[in-house]
């Protein structure tokens, strides 16, 4: 068993309706579907939904799927930026200007993509390239028409950790529990620490 472990399990014995819990070996699956299922009160799961919080805060489904739809095109940006501070190096004044120009519109056409404004991202990625040809694959890639496979995002989302007995909520437990779980909630408070 790792101290990690250790620790997890050491918390997890202060709340008493994880008495019954599965805590060892230490499986935070075997955890959670525990917690979610019929043994489960409403106590218990929201000491679950604590323990398996301080462990590991599972990843946000949407931040996951924006960053599958933008890894292709953050790719080709990253291509132009590394050609165009290489030009950059040697470049008179004049150019250099041109160059921070043009990068300040492809960042806007992104920022643009990564928040679903299409027609301003390819609006702002056609000005950069026009400024400076480095940013042209940034704009061909924009003016392409995509259809998002669904499988896709769904196989991103199915790769999402979210746990079963759902996220922490301090306010929901504390009105739940009793003094004894308040007080190993607020001891923890009190010097938090994660996995």
């Amino acid at each position: 068993m790792t101290s990690e472990h250790a620790k997890i399990i050491r918390l997890a014995r202060n709340f008493p309706t994880l008495e019954d819990a599965p805590l060892e070996p230490w499986d935070p699956v075997v955890f959670d579907a525990w917690a979610a299922g019929p043994a489960g009160t409403s106590g218990s799961r929201h000491a679950a939904a604590f323990i398996l919080a301080v462990w590991h805060i599972p990843a946000n489904p949407v931040a996951v799927v924006r960053e599958h739809i933008c890894r292709e095109l953050h790719d080709i940006l990253e291509g132009c930026e590394r050609r165009a501070y290489d030009a950059e190096e040697t470049a008179p004044p004049l150019v250099q200007r041109r160059i921070n120009n043009a990068r300040d519109k492809a960042l806007a056409g992104w920022r643009s993509y990564q928040i679903g404004e299409l027609d301003e991202a390819r609006e702002a990625a056609t000005a950069a390239a026009a400024i400076v040809d480095i940013y042209a694959p940034l704009a061909r890639w924009l003016a392409a028409e995509r259809q998002l496979s669904a499988a896709g995002v769904l196989r991103q989302l199915g790769d999402v950790e979210v746990w079963r007995v759902g996220t922490f909520n301090a306010a929901a437990a504390l009105a739940v529990w009793d003094a004894e779980h308040r007080e190993a909630f607020c001891a923890w408070a009190r010097a938090p620490w994660f996995c």
